[in-house]
């Protein structure tokens, strides 16, 4: 029996989505859970994984082609089985949206099939080459998601190494651009392009910064992180520190959680913290919600399952929605201090810089501490300055002195 593949529904704002990419081709087998496509919309690029073992049969939406909600882009038979051109299903303007929307939603949000422990996480291309070259996939550590083996693992059984063959290959998820290349933007590209310039242009941005002593904030880390990961399973970072923070001041602060509407400016009840995110294919700021009513060790949590969805691939468009404020946090990379443009409709974005000891006087004598750069953007229409300098000082204050702020 044929099995659909439909464009998902992947957020209650979903009308629809862009083929962006096939990873198979008509006539290829494929196993239950491989990634047969990929989806753009207007904010996350979406894998969608092939929901049985068999042959992709037939692709009714091709590259570069939208679809709606619920539309049939593809259909998959199990092996053995014959395809009747005449079951085909009908075309988009036959289809009732709202039944194969919700028919959609629910095959996006319920769980993955159960699946037998023995099998082997392998790309369609991987088995197919390891068939050809005789490679015992049995062997074979996967680098792709989920320990994945993808193309280039067979490849460096076979050959020892892995071979580019191209301007361009991917290797372990990330793709890697040649000298004289020519990329086209992908539509999350365009997005944050014209999102971005419309801030820049549109937005009167403010800029303040300030340095905060980090000494206490490695403190409270180390002393409550064990206790935090034998709870919830997840180790605390530095960025649940000033997620917490952040909310705690914008509490004093209700402005900082407001947008601009109409002439008006709305502040919004919930604080829902956007921590910005730099993928493959671009910028995303998933939300975590409510952090100002969450313990640390919930807020560790959300900002773990959070980051694994944008790591993945599984972010919905709800994730990406409904932020007040944004954290952007560079702390990985060997950068002293930047600047962010704001992401509207919010109207403030805050620029966590890379902790480093640095020469400071304290209380009148010179001392090497462990210090944080911090950098705030905001939107003159909606805070003075002077406010968004009391905002910052408050912040690096609680940051200095984090048992003031939160239980664990």
């Amino acid at each position: 029996m044929a099995e659909n593949v439909i464009m998902p529904k992947l957020g209650m704002a979903m009308k629809e989505g862009r083929v962006a990419k096939w990873r198979c081709k008509e006539g290829e087998e494929v196993e239950e859970g491989d990634v047969i496509a990929e989806i753009e919309t207007e904010k996350i690029t979406y894998q969608i994984e092939a929901p049985i073992s068999g042959i992709l049969v037939k692709i009714l939406v091709g590259q570069g082609s939208v679809a709606r909600v619920g539309q049939v882009i593809g259909v998959l038979i199990k092996e053995g089985e014959s395809f009747d051109a005449a079951a085909v299903p009908v075309p988009p303007q036959e289809v009732s949206l709202q039944e194969a929307a919700a028919a959609s939603e629910i095959r996006a949000e319920a769980p993955s099939r159960p699946r037998e422990r023995a099998r082997i996480k392998i790309t369609p291309i991987a088995r197919k080459i390891a068939k050809e070259k005789g490679v015992d996939i049995s062997k074979i550590k996967g680098t792709g998601p989920d320990g994945r083996i993808t193309r280039e693992d067979i490849l460096v059984a076979v050959e020892g190494a892995k071979e580019a063959e191209g301007p361009e290959m991917e290797l372990a998820g990330k793709t890697l651009i040649g000298l004289g290349a020519t990329v086209p933007l992908t539509r999350v590209r365009e997005i944050i392009g014209e999102r971005l310039t419309a801030s820049s242009r549109d937005v009167p941005h403010v800029y303040f910064s300030c340095e905060v002593d980090g000494t206490e904030m490695i403190e409270f880390r180390e002393k409550f992180s064990d206790r935090i990961e034998s709870a919830t399973g997840v180790r605390l970072s530095f960025n649940d520190i000033i997620l917490k923070a952040v909310a705690r001041i914008i509490e004093t602060y209700p402005l900082f959680n407001a947008s601009l509407e109409d002439k008006a400016i709305k502040i919004h009840e919930e604080v829902n913290i956007g921590l910005a995110v730099a993928l493959e294919d671009g910028l995303v700021v998933p939300v975590i919600r409510r952090v100002n009513e969450l313990e640390l060790g919930q807020i560790a949590v959300a900002r773990k399952e959070i980051l694994d969805k944008a790591r993945g691939k599984k972010l919905t468009l709800d994730d990406l929605s409904g932020g007040t404020f944004t954290v952007s946090n560079l702390g990985q990379f060997n950068i002293d201090f930047f600047t962010s443009i704001i992401n509207p409709p919010e109207t403030a974005i805050l620029s966590v810089a890379r902790m480093k000891e640095r020469p400071m006087v304290i209380k009148g004598e010179l001392a090497i501490r462990p210090s944080v750069n911090l950098g705030l953007a905001a939107d003159h229409r909606v805070v003075d300055g002077a406010m968004a300098a009391a905002f910052l000082e408050n912040l690096q204050r609680l940051l200095e002195y984090p048992y003031l702020m939160c239980s664990v």
